[in-house]
């Protein structure tokens, strides 16, 4: 092969990298948030004991599935949990394991995403931080919510939420299930120059900033996000624990009840959850 068709074949080869890049470029939120994928009814239908509220965004209105503590009232104020949903799913379908978090005496507010079910907007890493901040300054404000214990859960890409939720306000504690370090990590196996990214969600750098228990959850066998990103997570927090689970991704927690003994567990460990809650 002479000079000549070298320099042919690198010049191929860079206008088909380029060529990619844009692809992947373009089509980076369809496969970071397939809001298409995760169908909802025009009506919703939470479980019983919820209301809907909605949420005003600069991006338009989120709805959000609310139930209050048990046993709150005027002058009688309860820990609150705040739950995101993973990108593939919508409150319609995250809800309900969750609803158990009233067993430990929290309230639960699930939050939908905009762009996913019936809320209204695009979905971005600006647009689903701007939903979350948005639906904490509300509902921390209403007399039946403890401000000083509200606690954020987020699953796979829900952990992302929660965390940027943790960075832009107080929250007494953090639990992170099947979540991932940093979008990057995903895209070095595409080829993809991280100064691409559209949505650069940064876990990892969040969670060394942050100064409250977190608690991260993670399969042992999980072939979507590994359980790699699990262990860095819980090193890169100072005040930490990591649970694992003989699970893969979609299946993690295998069994409802040990996630919520281990959950329960953590707040009591590291006094998270008020004396007057029940657990």
């Amino acid at each position: 092969m002479n000079l000549t068709s070298i320099w042919r074949f690198l010049i191929g080869l860079a206008g088909f990298y380029a060529v990619w890049c844009a692809i992947l470029f373009l089509c980076q939120r369809a496969v970071l948030f397939p809001a298409g994928m995760a169908s909802a009814p025009d009506v919703p239908r939470p479980p019983e004991g919820f209301t809907v509220l909605h949420f005003e965004t600069p991006g338009g209105t989120v709805e959000g599935w609310y139930r209050p503590p048990p046993g709150s009232g005027p002058g009688r104020a309860g820990p609150l949990m705040i739950f995101t949903h993973g990108n593939a799913e919508t409150i319609d379908t995250a809800t309900a394991e969750m609803a158990a978090v009233s067993g430990l005496g929290y309230g639960l507010l699930a939050l939908e995403y905009p762009g996913y079910g019936r809320s209204r907007g695009r979905p971005t890493r600006e647009s689903i931080g701007a939903a979350v901040v948005a639906a904490y300054d509300r509902i921390r404000s209403r007399p039946e919510i403890d401000p000083d214990h509200i606690v954020a859960c987020g699953r796979s890409l829900g952990g992302a939420a929660a965390c940027i939720l943790a960075d832009a306000r107080p929250l007494a504690a953090l639990i992170l299930v099947s979540s991932f370090t940093r979008v990057q990590e995903f895209t070095r196996r595409y080829l993809i120059p991280p100064f691409l990214l559209r949505d650069p969600f940064d876990n990892l750098s969040i969670l060394q900033r942050l100064k409250i228990p977190v608690l991260v959850v993670h399969g042992e066998n999980d072939t979507m996000i590994p359980v790699s990103h699990g262990r860095r997570l819980r090193q890169a927090a100072a005040s930490s624990r990591l649970v694992l689970y003989p699970c893969d991704h979609n299946d993690c927690p295998p069994d409802w009840r040990l996630f919520w003994s281990d959950v329960s567990r953590f707040l009591d460990d590291f006094r998270v959850r008020p004396r007057s809650a029940p657990g």
